[in-house]
């Protein structure tokens, strides 16, 4: 039995009227488990994130017998912080970092959607999607989730607002595990690029690694954002592997449903 996480996306699922799964696989997934997954869950659409050193994930996909496609490809950059200095420093010591509560959901939804326009999910790339899907909604889904679940809701997972002179200028995001932390999601706003903010988020992310005794750090980048990269490589992080991410659409629900 491979070693996976199946979850069922309950934001996605409720604003596009489907059912949503995501499905990470660090270890190899076999045609059958993947079909099982899918066929017992009655899934829609599932969101497989796969590291591509696999050789054989198309043809697994192909024979698990639905339709999909490859969405992309993610960067992933690790660093250890036994080898950071004891405190990252800080370029712009104005910029203040907030944590994000409920009440920011409003300042939060406007953040994302300013600098996330041009990396949305890519469901609605998808031709059996595209009657259900816009880019609309995709951005809708994406505003929702962090809302739901790093404003204070979720213990582990936390998101703080970046301020210059009380204006919120971009935000970043942390799951705290039990021995690092993953930054899935963090924005500047355009206006605000280029004088390192970039880095001051990478170094707060940082210190709360070494204000909570975290050994790891973890984050990633779509291929076609170089811009990251080079700021990722230039912080010390060093690229670890690349992710495929494919979207598998057995429509399984949306078919039940005609009958």
């Amino acid at each position: 039995m491979s070693s996976f996480s199946f979850t069922h996306s309950k934001t996605e699922s409720n604003i596009l009227g489907i059912s949503v799964w995501r499905l990470e696989a660090p270890n190899l997934v076999s045609s059958e488990e993947l079909k099982g997954l899918i066929l017992e869950n009655q899934c829609d659409l599932v969101r497989l994130r796969i590291p591509s050193s696999f050789e054989f994930t198309h043809q697994i996909i192909d024979e698990a017998g639905f339709s999909y496609y490859h969405s992309g490809t993610i960067c992933v950059f690790e660093t250890d912080m036994e080898l950071q200095p004891d405190q990252p420093e800080f370029i712009n010591q104005e910029v203040k970092y907030r944590l994000c509560r409920k009440e920011d959901h409003q300042i939060l939804t406007e953040l994302i959607r300013s600098t996330w326009c041009h990396y949305p999910i890519g469901y609605y790339r998808s031709s059996n999607l595209s009657h259900i899907l816009t880019k609309q909604k995709e951005m809708e889904c994406l505003t929702s989730y962090y809302c739901e679940n790093f404003c204070g809701t979720v213990s582990n997972q936390r998101m703080w607002i970046l301020e210059l002179e009380n204006r919120p200028v971009g935000f970043v995001s942390a799951q705290i595990q039990e021995n690092g932390i993953i930054s899935t999601i963090a924005g500047i706003l355009p206006e605000f690029q280029r004088n390192g903010l970039c880095k001051d988020m990478i170094s707060w992310i940082k210190l709360q690694c070494l204000n909570n005794s975290k050994k790891w750090f973890i984050t990633g980048s779509r291929v076609e954002n170089p811009a990251s990269w080079k700021t990722f490589l230039k912080c010390g992080l060093t690229p670890t592997r690349f992710d495929h991410v494919y979207h598998i659409e057995p429509m399984l629900g949306l078919i039940a449903s005609e009958y």
